[in-house]
């Protein structure tokens, strides 16, 4: 089951834009570079820009710079996947995302 999930996701990454809107490890950046994935890269992006230049991607990585709650997931409904970079998921609203059918991954 584990496998065809790891799959499922796979396919799905592979079809989305990514926007990713904190700093992040050089060695994650090149490993994203290495298996062919686009990406727009803004860790310097002011929170206040963020729902505007999120709206043309499907999936986001954030470490901790922003709260992905109800509001943020309610102006962005293309939003597919939530990655979280870094130790937990205090900062993404877990309950929302499931009831939007948003996949969250840590």
């Amino acid at each position: 089951m584990r496998r065809l999930k790891r799959l499922h996701l796979n396919l799905m990454v592979n079809s989305l834009s990514i926007l990713i809107v904190d700093d992040l490890h050089d060695s994650f950046l090149k490993r994203m570079n290495e298996i062919g994935l686009t990406y727009t890269y803004k860790p310097d992006i002011p929170n206040g820009d963020i729902t505007r230049v999120m709206a043309d991607h499907q999936i986001l990585v954030v470490r901790s710079k922003i709260q992905v709650d109800r509001d943020f997931m309610h102006a962005n409904p293309q939003l597919q996947l939530i990655a979280r970079a870094g130790s937990g998921m205090d900062n993404i609203d877990l309950v929302e995302a499931d009831k939007r059918g948003i996949t969250c991954v840590n």
